[in-house]
């Protein structure tokens, strides 16, 4: 058998946003319900996010993997929901046609970048908090190198509407009853995140326990950290 053959699939470059929000009974975190027919974890309730694109290193200003993988978090989170998360959590113009230009940002018509120019927005790369870093094992089919996000969804954000363009449902729940309820439907890395958050009671919680401790990582990480 030939090494090319034998060797597992190269990682891709991936970012995931965690939402979150206060709700009457505690933290809230936005996920998504993939449909059964998609080709990457199809029925998993998960995060918005996805591979990271050129455009993303084009528009971060940056080289670095976790300033690209904000940017991708960003953009991807749009595609997938409508949400737009710019610096001053005020979403998109009065009036913006959000449904079609995120068809538009998802076809290639028009880049993320080009859209916050002409809607007047810069992205809320600041906003974002690192969170965790997984890579998906070697047994695995399709396999990615993904950083996760925590950001705090503005009151605006917290309340619109959302777009469900590649998942079956979106939805705020705890992580507590994801925890409880949905088990299954979880991979590894949405369950561990979601098993940390669950500690905290607010927002400010999770984000200030985030900002004091490293990032959570897979062990496919640390090992490739151990070779070093």
């Amino acid at each position: 058998m030939s090494d090319a053959a034998s060797s597992p699939p190269v990682p891709v470059p991936a970012a995931s946003l965690i939402l979150l929000r206060q709700g009457e009974e505690g933290l809230e975190v936005l996920v998504g319900h993939r449909r059964p027919s998609a080709r990457a974890f199809p029925g998993a309730i998960v995060f918005p996010g996805g591979k990271l694109e050129a455009q993303d290193a084009a528009s971060a200003g940056a080289a670095d993997f976790q300033h690209q993988a904000r940017y991708g978090a960003l953009r991807e989170t749009f595609e997938e929901t409508g949400l737009l998360i710019e610096a001053a959590g005020k979403g998109p113009p009065t009036g913006a046609d959000i449904k079609l230009e995120r068809r538009r940002v998802e076809a290639g018509e028009v880049t993320f970048a080009d859209l916050l120019g002409r809607w007047e927005r810069t992205a809320g790369l600041a906003r974002l908090v690192p969170f965790a870093h997984w890579i998906t094992p070697e047994r695995a089919p399709y396999r990615f190198n993904t950083l996760f996000f925590l950001v705090a969804a503005s009151s605006h954000e917290a309340q619109a509407a959302l777009i469900c363009a590649e998942f079956e449902q979106l939805r705020w729940t705890r992580p507590g009853t994801l925890l409880e309820q949905e088990m299954p439907r979880l991979i590894t890395p949405t369950r561990h995140c979601l098993s940390v958050l669950a500690q905290s009671s607010t927002v400010s919680d999770a984000l200030t326990a985030a900002a004091g401790r490293s990032l959570i990582y897979g062990e496919q990480v640390r090992a490739a950290n151990r070779s070093r």
